[in-house]
């Protein structure tokens, strides 16, 4: 009996841990975000609300691509050039950015 509580609580640890980490996965800070020529009206992604860190500007995107290095892949028309304000993620190619999801 004491070892199918222990087996119990061992899933119980790791149901926890993939919930704690779906909750992390909802939001980041600091994010590097390149742009693409994409069509995101076409994707049935998720909606995120994209911040640029330099200038404040937001938008609610739907993102369709996040980078294998933790970065995210933005359209250059719908969203990118909308909050490049200052030009400023154009020159370097990328911009900083926060983003977190949001209700569709």
């Amino acid at each position: 009996m004491a070892a199918i509580t222990g087996s119990r609580a061992l899933v119980l640890v790791a149901l926890l841990c993939a919930m704690a980490a779906m909750a992390a996965a909802q939001q980041a800070s600091n994010v590097r975000a390149t742009y693409h020529y994409y069509n995101p009206q076409q994707n049935n992604w998720d909606l995120n609300k994209v911040k640029n860190r330099g200038t404040g500007a937001k938008i609610i995107a739907r993102i369709v691509d996040q980078c294998s290095n933790g970065g995210l892949d933005l359209d250059y028309e719908t969203i990118f050039k909308k909050i490049d304000t200052d030009g400023r993620g154009y020159q370097m190619g990328h911009l900083q950015v926060d983003y977190k999801f949001v209700n569709c």
